[in-house]
């Protein structure tokens, strides 16, 4: 799978990307942003993947599906 765009939330806190793979079909990934907790501090934030969507024709299809699934994302504009 390569990603094609990404899309950010504005407080940095989800993530969602969108991805092609090999076959030209597109899908798109929901991540959330994580804080690892070692106590030393040297670990930096990582992004753990939610959910996998199923797959779409375009890369549009998938971000209006997105759009719609994800409630943070609504009308916020793309980042990325």
């Amino acid at each position: 799978m390569e990603t094609v765009k990404t899309l950010t939330s504005r407080d940095d806190k989800h993530r969602i990307d969108i991805e092609r793979s090999e076959a030209g079909l597109y899908r798109y990934v929901t991540f959330n942003d994580r804080y690892r907790t070692d106590e030393d501090f040297q670990n930096p934030p990582y992004w753990m993947i939610e959910a996998f969507s199923g797959l779409y024709q375009t890369a549009e299809a998938a971000e209006a599906d997105a759009r719609a699934e994800c409630a943070w994302l609504g009308s916020e504009s793309a980042a990325g």
